[in-house]
């Protein structure tokens, strides 16, 4: 249990999954994408950089 909520806290803040993994010692990357949550706030900051991608293309929809 404890190294599912462990990932799940470095994942929200930031550490990569690759060393999440190592920290860990899970076997695969699988294994601690199954623990590790994102939090909704990463997300929303992700699409914002998507958001400014596409800003001014003709694959920008507008509502």
């Amino acid at each position: 249990m404890a190294r599912k909520v462990t990932a799940s806290w470095l994942t929200q803040n930031g550490v990569p999954l690759n060393v999440i993994q190592e920290m860990g010692a899970w076997e695969s990357a699988e294994m601690v994408r199954r623990y590790a949550h994102l939090a909704p706030e990463q997300f929303a900051q992700h699409a914002r950089v998507l958001d400014d991608v596409l800003k001014g293309t003709n694959l920008a929809q507008s509502k």
